[in-house]
């Protein structure tokens, strides 16, 4: 009994959260990646997106290479969800 409840213990306090917090850090979005047309200033372009909320016709994003919030429009869902390396490949 108590070697089952040292067991539960070190999954619960060692293993589970390293667990997650390499998950956490795999260079996966946890959310839907866009390709989108995205207008900033007087210029139109293609960028990844990391869908945020929808909003009218398009989306309010995380654009990956601007690095800041940005509406797209004419969205169509990549199929790869990785945004960078992960960080034991960096």
């Amino acid at each position: 009994m108590a070697a089952e409840q040292w067991a539960a213990l070190l999954l619960t306090v060692v293993l589970l959260p390293l667990t997650a917090f390499a998950a956490a850090l795999d260079g996966l979005a946890w959310d839907t990646v866009l390709r989108c047309e995205v207008a900033a200033g007087a210029h139109t372009g293609q960028s990844r997106l990391i869908e945020l909320r929808r909003e009218g016709n398009g989306v309010v994003g995380w654009d990956l290479h601007a690095r800041e919030v940005v509406n797209g429009s004419a969205c169509v869902k990549e199929e790869s969800l990785r945004v960078r390396p992960a960080w034991w490949n960096s």
